[in-house]
């Protein structure tokens, strides 16, 4: 939405400057053609062509390049969050090795009422 006021506002110069070119030429083209390059207000026009193609040199250059700082940038934050979340499971796993087990018959693992507590508040805080 804050796009669209300079979107049109440069829509409605080109379209402008499209309408003095055909009032103020001598020569005739169509709508959509080309104009005639010996035209004298065309010829005059043709530094404004050299200027924007070094504009869209430059700004394709711009554009690629900062996209490729932004994606390298966008992976190191992503494998430092992934290195991060593998230590966290890290944690909770030797939480889950190291807690206190309960004395139950018959059941080989079973953790006491305060291992419980903690590999379970460790499982919901990894959730997070």
């Amino acid at each position: 939405q804050m796009v669209l006021v300079p979107v049109l506002a440069s829509m409605s110069l080109t379209v402008t400057t499209d309408i003095l070119a055909h009032a103020f030429s001598e020569a005739d083209w169509s709508l959509f053609g080309v104009p005639p390059a010996e035209d004298a207000l065309i010829s005059q026009l043709r530094g404004l062509a050299t200027l924007w193609e070094y504009q869209l040199t430059l700004t394709i250059f711009v554009l690629t390049f900062f996209t490729q700082q932004a994606y390298a940038h966008y992976r190191s934050v992503y494998f430092c969050a992934r290195a991060i979340q593998g230590r966290i499971n890290d944690v909770c796993l030797l939480l889950a090795v190291g807690a206190t087990r309960g004395e139950v018959e018959g059941a080989t693992s079973t953790y006491s009422d305060d291992g419980a507590a903690l590999v379970t508040l460790c499982a919901r805080l990894i959730r997070l």
